[in-house]
């Protein structure tokens, strides 16, 4: 049984494509230039600012090997980044209401910009709890791994009584299956299909009908 849904933000509930890719300026700035007058080969650099969308910060530095002088300064524009007005969520999120158990929205990234996305879309009614891993605040950087565990014992739960649900299969859907949790890939546009999760769904109406009919060691 089914008796917690973990879900992501980016690219699972918050269409990061709402935002108008002008908001990057900064970033792309700091990859295409920085004030030592060093810069990345244009093939980097329009690959990275792609890669900005599809995952987070931290990621992209690190499979890009920036250079620190780059990404400190990447780091520091990510900093002051604030959703504008006119994001939006997908259109089926009205659907996690609508699921009859604890639902928990847990994001990695930095404070100000995770927090203005879930603010000025007005998600926070949709969950009974919201995480912010903030890797801005280093001292205090947990890791979802250790976010879920930690959920997982808060509520009693057995690990397999925790639906992970999100887009990234090195983030939340890696970090739920490696404590034996259940986990469900969503495909959003742009988003490409990893293998060796248990479930994979296109909208989040899909979940309910998960929920209902789970067996555990059933791969879907």
């Amino acid at each position: 049984m089914i008796k917690g849904i973990i879900f992501d933000l980016d690219l699972c509930v918050f269409n990061t494509h709402s935002i108008r890719k002008t908001i990057a300026e900064p970033i792309s700035a700091a990859i295409r230039k920085d004030n030592d007058g060093s810069s990345l080969d244009g093939v980097t650099v329009d690959k990275v600012e792609r890669e900005l969308w599809l995952m987070g910060l931290e990621d992209v530095i690190r499979i890009n090997n920036i250079p620190k002088n780059i990404a400190d300064k990447m780091r520091a524009a990510y900093m002051t980044l604030e959703a504008p007005d006119g994001s939006r969520n997908y259109d089926d999120v009205g659907c996690i209401k609508r699921l009859d158990l604890v639902k928990i929205l847990v994001t990695s990234g930095y404070r100000n910009f995770q927090l203005s996305k879930i603010r000025k879309t007005g998600i926070e009614s949709c969950f009974d709890e919201i995480i912010v891993d903030a890797i801005d605040d280093p001292a205090a950087i947990k890791g979802k791994q250790k976010i879920f565990a930690e959920i997982a014992d808060k509520y009693g739960w057995r690990n397999n009584e925790v639906l992970v649900v999100g887009d990234s299969p090195t983030s939340e859907l890696a970090a739920g299956k490696a404590l034996d949790m259940i986990t469900a890939q969503i495909l959003r546009p742009g988003v490409i299909k990893a293998d060796g999760f248990d479930y994979y769904i296109e909208n989040l109406a899909e979940l309910d009908g998960i929920i209902k009919n789970y067996a555990p060691n059933r791969i879907n």
